[in-house]
């Protein structure tokens, strides 16, 4: 994700789940902004589902769910210590990108309609309609 713009900041471990890994764009927020940071996430997640579906661990197939919203991010400063140092990202925008990861289905890259308005006619997408999403007033579209 780093050369496409983008930075790790999370690792949230789930025993049931798996793991899931929040990457974001434009952080911190004197980073250079690109009028494609929207693009350049879906390709990124694009490239995600593809490395992950190349992976042969000879046992088990590995799956990978990702979901992308754009919008304003609360990064509070670093929590933990050491190499499980991180940064705390709050806000709509995360919480709704984890429910669009939630709702995709494995090796499928989920966006939101703002995300989508953005990226305009770049990718060929399919309307998902929308959805009761926790934490979030109005339904939401899902592409």
């Amino acid at each position: 994700m780093r050369h496409r713009g983008g930075r790790a900041v999370r690792w949230i471990c789930h025993q049931v789940h798996g793991r899931r890994h929040s990457c974001l764009f434009r952080l911190p927020a004197s980073a250079r902004a690109h009028e494609d940071d929207a693009e350049r996430a879906i390709r990124g997640g694009l490239a995600l589902v593809d490395a992950v579906g190349r992976l042969d661990l000879g046992f088990e197939k590995l799956q990978v769910r990702v979901g992308i919203a754009t919008g304003l991010v609360f990064v509070d400063d670093f929590i933990g210590e050491g190499s499980a140092r991180e940064h705390s990202v709050v806000g709509e925008t995360p919480n709704l990108a984890a429910r669009l990861q939630a709702l995709a289905e494995p090796d499928t890259v989920v966006i939101a309609a703002r995300t989508r308005r953005l990226v305009g006619d770049v990718f060929e997408y399919r309307d998902l309609g929308a959805f009761d999403v926790k934490g979030i007033a109005e339904p939401v579209t899902a592409w």
